[in-house]
């Protein structure tokens, strides 16, 4: 299936980041964050997304055969519609060993996803890497061109006819990212960057029962911002993340501000 053009929902990443402050050696402590920034519903024009050559015929999936239908590669012209909930909610359990620290955790954004990040924390700083995988309740609208393939029976055979409509719907899915974490510890001030990368529709190579012909584009995130640690029983964060990719035509800025507590 070829996507003529279209918009698809993108949600923004969950948050990649270390204890950001220096944990005392062979400790463990929980965290449970509640976040906030404005709503974001920004349409974002995508740059070179191609859909591939594609071809099937009665008994194969690419031919030359004058029984055949083909489908040229072709533009993509789609967008994403940018997307993040006012409010997440975040649970993590951090560990320390020596040197070592890891966590993992599940949040709430809107819907459920789960996290994981391993690096190293010293008194004067951290560094890490950190990985999600979640859920989405996403929209899609576009028109597309298709071939379908029917089988009317061991005698009969497949039958082939080529398809142009339009489709509009929501539905779950499955999305996912990876990335890093730095923080630099002032006292009880850490200076925080964290990049990620972040698949918005991870897992899915079809659309309305077509296979797709071309790849959803990463979303690039760079958070900066500033934690104040208030005697390692409550954190305050605030920083602004800065949302582009290779694909994308535009970039988004967006804030953010969240309060946790340590236990």
């Amino acid at each position: 299936m070829s996507v003529l053009e279209g918009e698809f929902d993108a949600q923004v990443a969950p948050a990649m980041r270390g204890a950001e402050f220096a944990m005392e050696e062979h400790t463990s402590l929980r965290r449970l964050s509640v976040s906030v920034h404005p709503m974001t519903d920004k349409r974002i024009d995508l740059v070179n997304v191609w859909n591939e050559q594609a071809c099937v015929c009665e008994d194969e999936d690419c031919c030359e055969s004058e029984y055949g239908y083909k489908l040229n590669k072709s533009r993509a012209d789609i967008d994403y519609i940018l997307k993040s909930f006012p409010v997440s909610i975040d649970f993590e359990w951090m560990n320390k060993f020596d040197f070592t620290y890891t966590s993992y955790g599940f949040g709430l954004d809107p819907l459920p996803y789960a996290k994981f990040a391993v690096g190293v924390n010293f008194r004067y700083g951290e560094i890490g890497a950190s990985a999600f995988v979640g859920l989405d309740y996403g929209g899609e609208n576009y028109t597309y061109e298709g071939i379908s393939r029917e089988f009317h029976g061991f005698t009969s055979g497949y039958s082939l006819d080529s398809v142009k409509s339009q489709n509009s719907e929501r539905y779950v899915h499955a999305r996912a990212g990876f990335g890093g974490y730095a923080s630099l510890f002032l006292g009880p001030v850490a200076l925080v960057y964290a990049p990620s990368i972040t698949e918005p529709w991870i897992w899915h190579d079809a659309l309305n029962n077509y296979d797709i012909s071309f790849e959803f584009p990463w979303l690039i995130t760079n958070y900066i911002g500033v934690t104040y640690t208030l005697n390692r029983v409550a954190q305050f964060r605030a920083g602004v993340s800065i949302v582009n990719g290779k694909q994308l035509a535009d970039r988004v800025y967006y804030g953010s501000a969240s309060a946790s507590w340590l236990f």
